[in-house]
């Protein structure tokens, strides 16, 4: 039987996690302290809400939660009773920490898969990561798959367009699956984000690019129209303005291709025709910022094989994360941010939640700084004017 639980204040006020979670975890440390086994009977609905002072709905909510998670088995006429495999669903869903990122092969999404296996692996936890493609409904079947796998808490980067339900969030949660947002949440669901502000990229790019190097005509290119790419163009396009420049209209592309429908070849030829027009106009650009290193590699790239020298003749900016682990990506001047450290701090959280040290339901954000790679692809304007 479950044991001492008038010692269990289920009314106090310093918790702010819901009464039915907290008697789910109390409930839950029992079985994993050994004051109640596999296979026992759990105190009649009736004795718990006299014993611990609270509704009958929230009793009720506290079992339903365990149900769900295949942790109690609920009788009718009889009552609720600890499944046999109680013990190892809860060893293996503890063990058990995946990350859902939109692409895994490009970009900084090793770094961050990196800092999460890292700082997972420390705490004890064996990982799952899973390759979305930018597409919801690939993400709604890995949420599925994980779900059947027992995951023990999820981060995820979730895919820019369309907007992602929130029912497939709140499905996890609902069963006490700890969420943790990376780079940017769904609206509708409180659950912690660990980010970078878009809005000071844009903003910081332009300093570098206007106050310290003196350019006034700025493009911008982006493979997919989203709510960063979009926050990027604002900031830059702020701080280029103050400083007496522009970014018209038309030195700005946004390209078609969301990963799931990523081709190549035939991304590289609509940039390669975007920079052309660019570089026809009366007033060019001087610099191209673009909203990922990869873009600006394939801009590196495109400029040179058309004869135009970087950065003597336009210089070239991108985004991306602190790790500059290739060749031109190290000759690159970018905005970057600590990729590694935002899978780190998600993997802290995730652990941190399902551990009853951090509610589940805590809409905090958690926004990690910025900083410059001085590349070689960032040169002052004055000869280009």
């Amino acid at each position: 039987m479950l044991a001492d639980l008038k010692s269990f204040q289920i009314t106090k006020t310093d918790d702010a996690a819901p009464k039915y979670e907290r008697l789910r975890d109390h409930i839950v440390s029992c079985l994993e302290s050994g004051e109640i086994s596999p296979g026992d009977s759990l105190p009649s609905e009736q004795k718990l809400v006299e014993a611990l002072g609270i509704a009958r709905s929230t009793v009720r909510q506290a079992l339903a939660t365990l149900e769900n998670e295949g942790l109690v088995r609920r009788v009718h006429g009889k009552g609720s009773f600890v499944e046999d495999d109680a013990l190892r669903k809860l060893e293996k869903k503890a063990d058990l920490l995946a990350l859902v990122v939109p692409e895994v092969g490009r970009g900084f999404y090793p770094s961050l898969q990196r800092g999460f296996e890292a700082a997972a692996s420390a705490a004890g936890s064996q990982i799952i990561v899973a390759d979305t493609g930018n597409s919801v409904d690939y993400q709604a079947n890995v949420i599925l798959q994980l779900m059947d796998r027992n995951v023990g808490g999820l981060a995820v980067v979730p895919p820019t367009l369309p907007a992602v339900p929130v029912s497939q969030i709140r499905v996890l949660q609902a069963q006490n699956i700890p969420v943790v947002f990376c780079h940017r949440r769904v609206e509708g669901v409180r659950a912690p984000l660990i980010t970078f502000d878009a809005l000071e990229v844009g903003r910081l790019a332009g300093f570098h690019l206007a106050e310290k190097n003196g350019h006034r005509r700025a493009g911008f290119i982006a493979s997919h129209r989203g709510e960063m790419a979009e926050q990027n163009e604002i900031g830059l396009r702020e701080v280029m303005e103050k400083n007496g420049g522009s970014l018209s209209k038309e030195c700005v592309y946004y390209g078609r291709w969301a990963v799931q429908t990523f081709d190549y070849e035939e991304y590289a030829e609509d940039v390669e025709r975007a920079l052309v027009k660019m570089l026809e106009l009366p007033e060019r650009p001087t610099v191209i910022y673009t909203t990922f290193d990869t873009e600006a590699e394939l801009v590196y790239l495109i400029l040179s094989r058309l004869g135009v020298s970087v950065p003597d003749e336009i210089s070239v900016v991108g985004f991306g994360g602190v790790q500059r682990d290739r060749p031109l990506l190290q000759q690159l001047t970018s905005i970057t941010v600590d990729e590694a450290a935002i899978g780190a701090t998600a993997a802290e959280f995730l652990n941190e939640m399902r551990t009853g040290k951090r509610n589940i339901e805590n809409g905090e954000t958690v926004s990690m700084p910025l900083s410059i790679s001085n590349g070689r692809t960032l040169a002052p304007a004055v000869a280009l004017d």
